[in-house]
């Protein structure tokens, strides 16, 4: 089940995190707008590596948004960076569908 737009009333610019270059500077893809519901606040998570870090925002964005771990993330004028992104299924049931985009 799609949540309609206005669940989501803010938005944010997503640079798809692409790799490493051969000269090792950080690659990023073009800038995506996505709309999303920004939810601040600290909380304990753990990144791709397995480190705990200290997540500052989460974002809940429609099914289908895509921002990979590394990815950069502009919203309220801050330039954040993607830690993990979940997406929420309802795997056949009747139940809001998103993703959930944790930042640091």
């Amino acid at each position: 089940m799609r949540l309609p737009e206005q669940f989501f009333p803010e938005a944010a610019s997503i640079e798809p995190y692409e790799g490493v270059t051969g000269g090792g500077a950080q690659s990023f893809g073009t800038a995506v707008d996505a709309r999303c519901l920004v939810s601040p606040g600290n909380r304990l998570v753990r990144d791709s590596q397995g480190n705990q870090v200290v997540s500052s925002t989460t974002l809940y964005c429609p099914r289908g948004t895509s921002a990979p771990a590394g990815s950069r993330v502009t919203v309220r004028g801050d330039v954040r960076v993607v830690l993990e992104e979940k997406p929420w299924l309802a795997q056949g049931l009747n139940l809001p569908e998103s993703v959930e985009v944790i930042l640091r």
